[in-house]
């Protein structure tokens, strides 16, 4: 399963060995062969770094000194902050479009919390995170969110508001009902990254035709129908874990020191990319300089379809909130009832959300860079990638330590495209639904 490092991939060309570890080996090599060859050199190094050493001394050792104390001070901060699962239970009747699940996510959006370099630097404080899970646990399918306990009044608030029959519980994590045990348990993690720039989106529900009002249950196609049926077909003894992390995203930063930039003007940056990159195929194939008309009146950058439905969901999505964020898989079943099938549905679960001239998300990380017998000799690699993705997953971690990983950025349409709440054209009988509808007594009813 080829996965992407430093911009190489594992497959043929580096036949799944690391860039970064071949090149700290190559240059060890070296370091090895000048002490060698050039010993006067290698003392009058040495001595030249002893005398630096009031310079440089101090300042790498401020630099260590506070990412350790940053980690630290957030770690702490992190330990003092109670948190909450909540398990949503869906009626029979659900009719609301993702577009409430878009509301509701734009309403739960914060980015304070870390305002300030006190704030951040000296306190350790982190804007809260949201996870988002579909879970399925031998084929009972369960929806989830994991929350800071604080914000836990207001989510309930703003889903009741938008979903009001459905039925919220705090429940215990069910992460705890299956340790880690190497033994007993085969586990199979991976993150999912995406394969094009933040701007340019997955396919969301709005491609699909879900936020249209008045259509038929019947005719709709939900690309969340085909994520639910699959969980919902797990068998005894497999576990399908899905997390969805995201935190309101505050802009990019090329340089750690630099000014942020927002999410329009990175969109702008990619639209530039796709007009400049028009220019050059049509002056390829016409010879004429960008821009100049011809006898129709039409310039030269004739831009194709693929180009203008890019540009067009480009535009639309920069309009709309967005968040960092990450999202997770990890398949666990007992050694005796492993089905290498669910694996492969984990793997291309969101399949369903990729077209060709959208975004997708595919499989990175953990487990999924395991190509060649070389590359792990008696599973201690392997072993050592599921402890992690366990822990990642079980602690909800994506933005900080311990396990900080690369996030990308998707907007609340992708999100609430990739979670919400299916209708009844979803007919899978282990999708969660409560059994009947919520109504209120009668007036009039004699006390």
């Amino acid at each position: 399963m080829a996965d992407t490092v430093f911009g190489h991939k594992f497959g043929d060309k580096t036949f799944g060995i690391n860039s970064a570890g071949l090149a700290c080996f190559f240059g060890a090599i070296l370091l090895i062969i000048y002490i060698a060859f050039s010993s006067e050199g290698m003392l009058k190094t040495l001595r030249a770094l002893v005398v630096l050493s009031p310079v440089w001394l101090p300042i790498f050792g401020s630099l260590i000194f506070y990412r350790m104390w940053v980690r630290y001070r957030r770690a702490h901060y992190h330990q003092h902050q109670p948190t909450t699962l909540l398990e949503i239970r869906i009626p029979r009747e659900q009719r609301k479009s993702p577009l409430a699940m878009e509301a509701v996510l734009s309403a739960m959006f914060v980015t304070f919390g870390e305002t300030t370099f006190i704030d951040r630097s000296v306190l350790g404080k982190t804007r809260t995170w949201f996870s988002l899970e579909l879970v399925s646990t031998e084929g009972d399918v369960h929806f989830y969110v994991w929350t800071r306990r604080f914000y836990a009044p207001l989510f309930r608030s703003h889903l009741y508001a938008h979903y009001p029959d459905v039925e919220v519980y705090e429940v215990e994590d069910y992460t705890k009902y299956i340790p880690l045990d190497l033994n007993a348990y085969q586990y199979y993690g991976c993150d999912f990254k995406l394969t094009g720039p933040d701007p340019l989106p997955i396919k969301s529900y709005i491609d699909y035709g879900l936020e249209q009002t008045g259509a038929k249950e019947e005719e709709k196609t939900d690309p969340l129908s085909a994520v639910i049926e699959f969980l919902g077909s797990i068998s005894k003894g497999n576990h399908i874990w899905l997390q969805i992390l995201i935190q309101g995203h505050r802009g990019y930063r090329r340089w750690p020191w630099s000014k942020l930039r927002g999410v329009k003007e990175k969109a702008e940056e990619e639209i530039t990319k796709i007009v400049e990159r028009a220019a050059r195929r049509t002056k390829s194939v016409t010879g004429k300089i960008v821009g100049e008309e011809d006898e129709t009146g039409y310039t030269s950058v004739n831009l194709t379809e693929a180009d203008r439905e890019q540009i067009k969901v480009i535009h639309r999505h920069a309009g709309k909130l967005s968040w960092d964020a990450g999202v997770r898989g990890l398949h666990v079943s007992e050694k005796d009832k492993f089905n290498a099938i669910f694996l492969v549905g984990m793997l291309a679960i969101w399949r369903s959300f990729n077209a060709t001239h959208f975004n997708a998300l595919r499989y990175t990380r953990y487990l999924a860079g395991f190509d060649y017998p070389w590359q792990d000799f008696g599973n201690i690699m392997r072993n050592w990638q599921r402890r992690r993705i366990y822990e990642a997953y079980r602690r909800r971690s994506w933005f900080h330590e311990p396990f900080k990983t690369p996030r990308f950025v998707l907007s609340t349409e992708e999100i609430a495209t990739l979670y919400h709440f299916p209708g009844e054209v979803l007919k899978t009988p282990t999708a969660p639904r409560i059994p009947s509808k919520r109504a209120e007594p009668p007036a009039n009813l004699p006390i």
